[in-house]
């Protein structure tokens, strides 16, 4: 979807310029993840020695670390004055608003698409922040843009008889929801198993009543979740699936499937690991040129 812009942060920049005339001028414009040609050429225009260093090439853990929860308001009251960064100078400088993509939670055969989304909400600095999508979402108006993108390698196998493994982290699980439904519409008889993982059962246990009715049914012949802040260890879905490591080998040399969603920089490299230890090395990358890894990443 391409969200809308938060009122009272645009209100905000307005305020910080001095100009009501800032609000539309950067409606339309990306405030909350600038590029490093932004950083860059802020940094040039202000002078700013601090954000400048921070740009350097060793500095990379810092920048992120600095840039994590902050918007452009915050680099500008940082770094800069009206007068360094006109108005209309940002204006050239930023993109346009950028999408923010989801996955889809529903089967294609349902009349309504549905979402699986996790509300970012904090205050920082004094004000009150929502993440610019589920901001616009769930605190927008009735109506949101939206387009679609579509990964022709995330669907169901050819084979009715393949086993299923699906692998989940958070709101990744939403198109694990999707192939459910879809196995469900369908009265599959396949052996499907999945995994999800999360902080605490209490609390982040997604579609809980929903994944236990179909493992009560028969459709889910394994649950098996991952909740990494309940015990006194971490306890991640890699470690679940090593646990479950001949159950895993068998289902994968009968010519399972693994599907895999969540978010990539920490999901997909345990993954990996935890399948070719099972497997023996090696066995990931054979899974993935035959066709039966399918990805869904962010």
């Amino acid at each position: 979807m391409v969200p809308e812009n938060d009122p009272s942060l645009l209100q905000a920049l307005a305020t910080w310029y001095g100009d009501p005339a800032a609000v539309a001028a950067l409606q339309d414009r990306e405030l909350r993840l600038p590029s490093k040609s932004v950083l860059r050429e802020l940094a040039r225009l202000s002078g700013s020695e601090v954000l400048k260093n921070l740009l350097k090439v060793s500095q990379k853990r810092e920048l992120e670390a600095y840039l994590h929860g902050l918007d452009v308001l915050d680099l500008l009251q940082d770094h800069a004055t009206p007068d360094s960064v006109p108005l209309e100078k940002l204006c050239s400088l930023l993109s346009p608003r950028l999408p923010r993509a989801y996955s889809i939670a529903s089967h294609p055969g349902d009349d309504q698409v549905s979402l699986c989304v996790r509300e970012v909400r904090y205050t920082l600095r004094g004000r009150e922040r929502f993440g610019t999508a589920t901001g616009s979402l769930l605190h927008g108006g009735g109506h949101a843009r939206v387009y679609c993108r579509s990964n022709p390698g995330f669907h169901l196998p050819d084979a009715a008889d393949a086993p299923l493994l699906m692998v989940g982290t958070g709101t990744g699980i939403a198109p694990l929801m999707g192939l459910m439904q879809e196995l469900q519409a369908g009265a599959c008889t396949r052996d499907v198993h999945l995994v999800f993982g999360e902080k605490h059962r209490e609390h982040d246990y997604l579609y809980r009543e929903q994944l236990q009715a179909w493992q009560s049914g028969g459709l889910l012949a394994g649950l098996h979740t991952a909740f990494s802040r309940d015990g006194t260890e971490k306890l991640y879905v890699q470690h679940v699936l090593q646990q479950r490591a001949n159950a895993v080998r068998d289902l994968l040399a009968r010519g399972g499937h693994l599907y895999l969603c969540g978010n990539k920089r920490h999901l997909e490299g345990a993954v990996r690991e935890a399948i070719d230890a099972i497997g023996g090395q090696g066995q990931w990358d054979a899974l993935r040129n035959e066709g039966r890894t399918h990805c869904e990443l962010y």
